[in-house]
């Protein structure tokens, strides 16, 4: 059985396909919808913790996961003109989008990225 083509998610000059609303909308929908969920589970943390006070220590992991998770929805809104008509809500544009942060910030020491480096 043949396995499917899937068309490249940007063009291939360079020039990517026009930016949607949506994916804006999208965008905003997904990181307010994670930022709602690292609020719960930050305040479901705090209650384990007068349980288990050794849990303190997962505050810092809970924040850089925040981080690592929220950066890629803002890099989409942020250069909206690179990524054309990319849905951030879908699992394999939002590990595309993934793909692209990590390269861009492992490419330069000051972890700055900029549109030229997409």
């Amino acid at each position: 059985m043949p396995q499917p083509r899937m068309q490249p998610l940007l063009g291939r000059d360079g020039t990517g396909k026009r930016p949607s609303l949506l994916g804006v909308v999208e965008a905003v929908l997904l990181i307010a919808l994670l930022l709602l969920g690292f609020w719960h589970g930050v305040h479901a943390l705090q209650v384990e913790i007068h349980v288990h006070p050794v849990l303190i220590g997962v505050f810092p992991l809970f924040g850089a996961a925040a981080l690592l998770l929220l950066l890629p929805p803002i890099l989409y809104l942020s250069f909206r003109q690179e990524f054309g008509a990319l849905h951030p809500m879908w699992p394999p544009h939002y590990l595309f989008l993934v793909r692209r942060l990590l390269r861009a910030l492992s490419g330069n020491k000051q972890l700055k990225v900029t549109a030229k480096e997409l």
